[in-house]
């Protein structure tokens, strides 16, 4: 079957991503951790070439941090780059002679094809600890933003104004689509729901 599957997969991947980019980041990643823990070779490929697929621009962004504790373990500390991802998936299907070689010529096509662009800030929340920035967003437009964990910890990810609560999602990766009525400012606060220390990136158009 994958003999069948391949031509189509890889006509998929070719296709520049036409999809918000905070949400095809969030997306790739959450694809992958399904993908890895099924052992499904073909879902790490896809998801490697939808976080090869984006550019993250890196921005200083100092949170206020409240609460946490110290002690959490730590396994790793902080979320894989897309290129670790795309080696990740080659170990994965190293074994079988098929997808070996879609992952190459889709490896070699996420180097040729245009990227979307996000701006990406890198934190650490401890245990119990919750971080919180407040963003600009321009009104009349839905915006999304999102959260990537490194897998050690729950995170949850909520957006609000003055006004109350936009958003709420959790998860090791997580994001939301938010919009104002005017321009004006949000409220992103992450908080870490589990036990472990989670480095983690805040990703906003």
């Amino acid at each position: 079957m994958r003999l069948f599957l391949a031509p189509a997969l890889l006509s998929l991947l070719a296709t520049p991503a036409a999809a918000d980019a905070v949400a095809q980041m969030v997306t790739a990643y959450r694809l992958f951790d399904l993908g890895e823990a099924a052992q499904d070779g073909l879902s790490q490929i896809a998801a490697a070439r939808l976080a090869a697929g984006v550019e993250m621009q890196v921005v200083d962004r100092k949170p206020e941090a409240t609460g946490g504790k110290d002690g959490g373990t730590d396994s790793r500390p902080a979320p894989r780059d897309p290129a670790a991802l795309m080696e990740l998936a080659r170990v994965a299907v190293e074994a079988d002679e098929t997808l070996a070689i879609l992952l190459q010529e889709t490896a070699a096509m996420a180097d040729l094809l245009p990227k979307v662009t996000l701006r990406q800030s890198a934190a650490m929340l401890r245990t119990g600890e919750v971080h919180s920035y407040r963003l600009p967003l321009d009104g009349g437009t839905p915006t999304e933003i999102g959260v990537i964990g490194d897998g050690d910890s729950r995170l949850s990810l909520e957006i609000g104004t003055e006004a109350g609560p936009l958003c709420l999602q959790s998860g090791i990766s997580a994001t939301c689509a938010v919009s104002l009525p005017e321009s004006g400012f949000v409220t992103v606060t992450l908080r870490n729901l589990g036990e472990g220390v989670s480095g983690y990136w805040l990703l906003t158009e």
